[in-house]
């Protein structure tokens, strides 16, 4: 196979051994890591964080006036906004925002993460686009795409299933892919899916130990922009690094950008973690009450859940868990 060192970006065959197998979520009922990225899309600024400019004005005849304070309550306390680093503004800017509460702010880290509406405008396609409606839609002739998978449609997705598959594999471990849609690569992931095969540069390999798997695409061509992973991929197991290498190998040529928690830096548009399940969720909402403070919280997850048929998407699950994070440390700011 094709030294990777040696080839471009835009035909790039990975070896095994530059592919990682970790997965990046810290699980249930660990205490989680502190989430907090300065650089994210703010949430609405509170009274103080609006206008504390114009209080802050300095002189301009004499740079070394003191900014004018801005008190703000914190729990039992008052203290200068100007005072507080640039992580507890942003936390004071969260939580004390006007009309503040967890429900629509679970909805907001959610769309951060999947990078909602990042790829609206952006170049989503490879060749003809009625073509690709039409494989998604299982109109095609199947001259490409392999007649044992069946489709399900669900929630503005279209679920692509083996025929002998029980169910759609939403077992143990996922892929995220943010790729271009094209007809060309809905048939090679239906042929991998079915077969294990795979062609590079018109050589044919295999993956003898494919773990079975379903994806999912979006149901309209016209909503491949809408998120930073248009595909998601359900293993029924753990999956291995041969897999992984094929799925490297397959995708590179349809690459959009890139996607956060990627396998590493060579596959910077694949991501790999594990499913969330019921319990999972069960237990995420049991440990965020073992901390005073949280139930608000807790009740707009369990809404969620209630919306979703008693599961979260990974998406949501880190939502409820870096809104998780964030409280923890705004109340620590609040009590110190």
């Amino acid at each position: 196979m094709t030294d990777i060192n040696k080839i471009n970006n835009t035909n790039k065959v990975y070896a095994a051994e530059n592919i990682k197998s970790d997965n990046r979520i810290y699980y249930k009922t660990e205490t989680p890591p502190d989430t907090f990225v300065s650089s994210q899309k703010q949430p609405k600024i509170s009274f103080f964080g609006r206008f504390s400019s114009l209080f802050n004005k300095k002189d301009k005849s004499n740079n070394n006036t003191p900014k004018t304070p801005c008190f703000i309550r914190l729990g039992n306390k008052t203290v200068d906004y100007n005072t507080l680093s640039d992580k507890e503004k942003h936390l004071v800017d969260i939580f004390q925002s006007s009309g503040f509460n967890f429900g629509s702010y679970l909805v907001q880290l959610y769309y951060e993460f999947r990078e909602i509406g990042k790829y609206v405008n952006a170049d989503n396609y490879i060749g003809n686009l009625q073509s690709l409606q039409r494989y998604i839609d299982g109109n095609n002739d199947r001259s490409l795409t392999d007649s044992s998978i069946k489709l399900l449609r669900q929630n503005g997705w279209v679920y692509r299933i083996k025929n002998n598959a029980a169910g759609n594999n939403e077992g143990s471990e996922r892929i995220s892919l943010n790729v271009k849609g094209a007809d060309a690569l809905i048939a090679e992931l239906d042929r991998f899916m079915s077969t294990g095969e795979y062609f590079i540069d018109g050589r044919k390999y295999k993956v003898n130990n494919l773990t079975d798997f379903s994806y999912k695409t979006p149901d309209k061509i016209s909503k491949w922009g809408d998120r930073v992973d248009p595909i998601t991929m359900y293993f029924s197991g753990k999956i291995n690094d041969e897999t992984i290498l094929a799925l490297a190998n397959i995708t590179s040529k349809y690459k959009r950008g890139s996607i956060k928690n990627p396998i590493n830096d060579l596959a910077d548009w694949i991501s790999k973690d594990k499913n969330i399940t019921r319990k999972d969720v069960s237990d995420l909402i049991k440990f965020i009450r073992t901390y005073n403070g949280t139930e608000e919280l807790a009740q707009a997850i369990e809404a969620e859940v209630r919306k979703y048929n008693g599961i979260l998407s990974y998406g949501q699950y880190y939502a409820a868990l870096t809104a998780f994070n964030r409280l923890i440390e705004y109340n620590k700011l609040v009590n110190q």
